[in-house]
């Protein structure tokens, strides 16, 4: 439950005045409620983690005291900010913070959560469910990293609407291409993206998620998207003699959750560990390697076998790989 439905749910409703939080400084803080509840939190030490566990974080549920504290009709601007700023270096000693997950009216309303790794950055310029040759690309306005498709458009999609904290949802994701093309519906778009699925085992994966979830989740199912790529080397690079291309062109599909999280799905057939059909050590170090550097900027990295998600069992594989993802992302079922 959310801060929000907590409220609404009559939790708070005999607290006769909002639960107000005054932020003297960036290391301190004090938390009042109208019941007598008074807690201080100080960096220095006087006021240590505990009190916040004990006091605030075993409330049903937990962190809610803390969400209301910082929703926007508690405060906003800097005073918003700045109690976020000092309660998340109280929160950081147990693995907690309040991230942002969305806006009310342009400020924005803060989750409490387990503290998690993400990737730095908003992503834009989403190029996906690539079905053909490389297209070439330019730039309309460099100084926006606005780009364009100079040919080859029919081989990909491209995404270049601002992706806030909430992550892409597939719902955003319909409501783009409907705009984008003449009749586009979510039935169409997806049978867009399955021409782009290179094997079975891919489209296996695509179609259990959609079938397990769309209803399941309705408007908060993320967008699962196949194809895309994350270095993009100019279409000529094979003829450029001074240096390689780029390693892990694409991934087969990707999730963008919200607090910055970025889910890599990797379906492997053979050729991730072999070449000309014989083992090779240096496809598979080169796999690796790449999957290193991916996880060390933030992202999240999953390989299935390709015989993990066909034949008996895969269905059953697939939805409880998925119900585990969303309970550690906090995503609603």
């Amino acid at each position: 439950m959310s801060a929000a439905q907590w409220k609404s749910s009559g939790a708070i409703s005999s607290f006769p005045h909002r639960l107000k939080i005054s932020s003297e400084a960036a290391d301190k803080a004090c938390v009042t409620k109208s019941t007598g509840i008074w807690i201080g939190i100080r960096a220095t030490g006087r006021w240590n983690s505990y009190s916040v566990k004990s006091a605030l974080l075993t409330a049903p549920p937990p962190g809610s005291v803390l969400e209301e504290a910082v929703h926007p009709l508690s405060r906003s601007g800097d005073d918003q900010a700045g109690t976020v700023i000092a309660l998340n270096k109280i929160l950081a000693r147990d693995g907690y913070e309040l991230v942002q997950e969305g806006e009310l009216s342009g400020h924005p309303i803060f989750a409490f959560r387990p503290v998690v790794r993400g990737v730095g950055g908003r992503p834009k310029n989403l190029i996906f469910a690539s079905r053909g040759p490389k297209p070439e690309i330019g730039f309309a306005d460099a100084i926006n990293n606005d780009i364009v498709i100079l040919s080859g458009e029919e081989s990909c999609l491209i995404y270049d609407r601002p992706i806030g904290a909430s992550g892409l949802l597939w719902s955003e994701l319909v409501s783009w291409w409907g705009e984008v093309t003449p009749g586009g519906d979510a039935a169409k778009l997806g049978a867009r993206l399955q021409e782009s699925l290179a094997s079975d085992a891919e489209r296996k994966l695509f179609a259990t998620y959609f079938k397990a979830y769309r209803s399941a989740l309705g408007e908060a199912l993320p967008a699962l998207l196949p194809q895309v790529y994350l270095h993009y080397d100019p279409a000529i690079v094979k003829t450029l003699r001074h240096r390689l291309p780029l390693p892990r062109q694409r991934m087969d599909f990707l999730m963008l959750l919200p607090s910055r999280q970025r889910i890599v799905i990797e379906v492997d057939g053979k050729h991730h560990f072999s070449e000309n059909d014989l083992p090779s050590l240096k496809v598979y170090a080169d796999m690796v390697s790449a999957d290193r550097e991916l996880r060390l900027a933030g992202y999240e990295v999953y390989r299935f076998g390709a015989n993990e998600l066909v034949g008996d069992g895969a269905e059953a594989r697939t939805r409880d790989f998925f119900d585990k993802l969303f309970r550690l992302h906090r995503i609603r079922q």
